[in-house]
């Protein structure tokens, strides 16, 4: 497991391939497609990936409590930036990813922050023991995995009484066939689901108190793209992709289906926590009857 924090120079950092728009470019077309849309932006050096922005991400520190946090695993850092946030607020934090074109960059901002480890981990076999963390922080992950086994494994790491705070994308309403079709394309099938069947999943894990927030998806619109990479940056990101038109296809294809799907899809911010009287569950952490 591949492991840096700020006590360690950039020398020791793992030797990764640089994922950034020089190495797209050796990609073929059909190469292009078959990468997924956030390690794309990644590729294009966005800052902001998940689905509500800076906005959303907001919210989910909020909710996540870390003032008094001890100890944060957050799941799916993607290139560093929420990782900063929280480490700014709690005492120690975890971050984990599994894409290499992510945790390069993550890596980097590591270095920052001395409370901030980051770690080459899936969340659906976690390398940690029972109850080592009091808060958990998921960052668009949970629907791109078996959620069958990343729920229950994030329940098994957080110690009696710790949060979840999930931040994923949502159906608005039961999605038409063509809906779930165009998400697909881009997301996979059945990544996307309505909030009741979220909430259905955590409590089926053993977590209590579950609650879900919703709100606009709107960090691939242009006006969220100004929000969140600020004006420069923005310009920067759609300059990149005016001067390489296979990487403009294949985004383009991205932003064109994201954009339609924008009346029914939404983000998600979903609040859960691990029951703190341990005793009252069974082995797979299920409340007893």
């Amino acid at each position: 497991m591949d492991t840096v924090n700020a006590a360690q120079t950039p020398a020791v950092i793992p030797p990764r391939t640089r994922y950034d728009m020089k190495y797209a470019a050796t990609l073929t077309l059909e190469e292009l497609r078959a990468e997924s849309a956030y390690r794309l932006a990644a590729f294009a050096d966005k800052k902001v990936i998940h689905p509500g922005g800076r906005f959303s991400t907001r919210r989910v520190l909020k909710a996540a409590q870390l003032d008094t946090a001890r100890h944060v695993l957050e799941v799916g850092c993607g290139v560093g930036y929420g990782a900063l946030k929280i480490a700014k607020r709690a005492a120690k934090v975890t971050a984990i990813d599994i894409d290499p074109a992510m945790l390069e960059r993550a890596y980097k901002r590591a270095q920052a922050a001395p409370n901030l480890t980051v770690e080459e981990a899936s969340v659906e076999a976690l390398p940690y023991a029972d109850a080592t963390f009091d808060r958990a922080v998921i960052e668009s992950v949970t629907m791109f995995t078996d959620r069958d086994r990343s729920i229950p494994e994030i329940h098994r790491v957080l110690e009696p009484g710790g949060l979840v705070v999930d931040h994923e994308f949502c159906w608005s309403s039961e999605p038409t066939a063509w809906r779930k079709k165009t998400f697909a394309r881009q997301f996979g099938d059945g990544a996307c689901e309505l909030p009741a069947a979220w909430v259905k999943r955590y409590e089926d894990a053993g977590f209590v108190d579950v609650r879900v927030a919703t709100g606009p998806v709107l960090n691939f619109t242009p006006p969220g793209l100004v929000i969140d990479e600020g004006p420069l940056d923005a310009l920067r990101f759609f300059g990149r992709l005016a001067t390489r038109a296979k990487f403009a296809r294949r985004m383009g294809s991205f932003l064109w289906d994201l954009n339609r799907l924008i009346p029914w899809i939404r983000y998600m911010v979903l609040t859960a926590k691990k029951p703190a009287v341990t005793s009252q569950l069974n082995a797979r952490g299920l409340p007893l009857a």
